[in-house]
């Protein structure tokens, strides 16, 4: 009878001691989920490239015109809008350096007119404004 009791004795010890082990480790798991969550929503940001287009001002003739526009935004996205009509751009969305045609239709009215293009990179950098005057 005395060695029943000591198996009881020992099973008992090792049920303990595989409990104990089995809640440090849980521990440890609880501990590393708790100091690997952040605040942040875990989102990638590239750092910005510079950003620049180029020529920001120019006149065209009265019977319409295409020119092109040199986009230098490295990994940056970018978007294009006029406040006229009759401006149209061959891309309206893009990414990185590019050059786009800008098409400038016919003056029929005779009157000098204006618009102004807006080139938006992505990251809410500074737009960068585009004036064309047209005779």
């Amino acid at each position: 009878m005395g060695s029943k009791s000591r198996m009881v004795i020992y099973s008992n010890n090792l049920n303990t001691y595989k409990m104990k082990k089995t809640i440090y480790i849980l521990s440890l798991l609880f501990v590393g989920l708790l100091f690997s969550c952040s605040d942040d929503d875990g989102a990638y940001r590239p750092t910005p490239s510079e950003f620049s287009v180029s020529p920001t001002d120019f006149t065209v003739e009265a019977i319409g015109s295409d020119v092109n526009i040199i986009i230098k935004a490295g990994n940056l996205g970018w978007s294009i809008t006029s406040d006229k009509d009759w401006v149209s751009a061959s891309n309206k969305f893009g990414s990185g350096d590019e050059t786009v045609k800008l098409t400038i239709i016919k003056n029929e009215t005779g009157d000098k007119r204006t618009a102004k293009v807006v080139v938006k990179p992505t990251f809410e950098l500074k737009p960068v404004n585009i004036t064309i005057t047209q005779n």
